[in-house]
This record gives C-alpha cells, sequence and structure tokens, in this order.
C-alpha cells in the first residue's frame, strides 16, 4: 500500500488460523521483493553458496516475522532447527491444507473446507 506521502506502508498480514489464502499471495509478493522467492521454491543445494545462504535467511526473516505465534506452535516448529526456507513454507502450506480462495459476483473473499467436505467433492 503506498501512502499519501508515497512511502511504502510495510504492514505485515500474519498468518493465523483464518488467513491462509491471502497470506500466502501477501508474503509470496514480499518474498519477490526481497529477492528470496526462488530460493523458498527450491531445495537446499548441496554446496550452498554464500547468496543462496543470504537469500535464505532473508526469506526466513520474512517468514518469520510474518507468521503468528501460535502457528508455529500448531506446526511444531522448533526455531533452532529448522533453518531451511522452503520448509517453512511447507508447513505452512500443510498446515492450513484445506483453505482456498473464491470469487463470486465480483467479490472475492476466503472459506474454509473441512475434511469432510472436500471428501464428498471429490466422490461426485
Amino acid at each position: 500500500m503506498i501512502t499519501a506521502n508515497n512511502e511504502i506502508d510495510n504492514r505485515v498480514l500474519k498468518l493465523d488460523n483464518t488467513s491462509y489464502a491471502d497470506w500466502k499471495v501477501f508474503i509470496k509478493w514480499q518474498l519477490v521483493k526481497d529477492y528470496s522467492w526462488e530460493v523458498v521454491q527450491m531445495p537446499r543445494p548441496e554446496n550452498a553458496s554464500s547468496d543462496w545462504k543470504r537469500a535464505n535467511d532473508k526469506a526466513m526473516a520474512r517468514l518469520f516475522g510474518a507468521i503468528e505465534r501460535s502457528q508455529l506452535t500448531y506446526m511444531y516448529v522448533n526455531v533452532n532447527w529448522l533453518m531451511i526456507s522452503g520448509e517453512l513454507w511447507k508447513k505452512c502450506m500443510r498446515r492450513h491444507p484445506y483453505q482456498a480462495l473464491y470469487s463470486y459476483g465480483g467479490s472475492s473473499g476466503l472459506f474454509v473446507l473441512c475434511p469432510e467436505v472436500c471428501r464428498n467433492i471429490s466422490t461426485t
């Protein structure tokens, strides 16, 4: 968001139990802006370069700064050993598998599908 003074508003959308669909889009573009989205999408290279490590650290800082503490607990994230941004991204995705964006009549929003609904949809 650009403010009235043409300054970039750096407010962060935090991942919580209801915000995944919006959060993943918001945070992806924040990572793109930081030149670290690419590193989130690739596994850690065998011999990671200092550039890869720097980009990964930048992505980890951005991701951790945009996740509510309660989410880290639900994902069983041990902040002392999880050091690869792509792994954290996957954990967020696995934590919120049933959230999706929808668009209807020109408006968009967020809904949450429970596993039973997903099974019923896939069998019809």
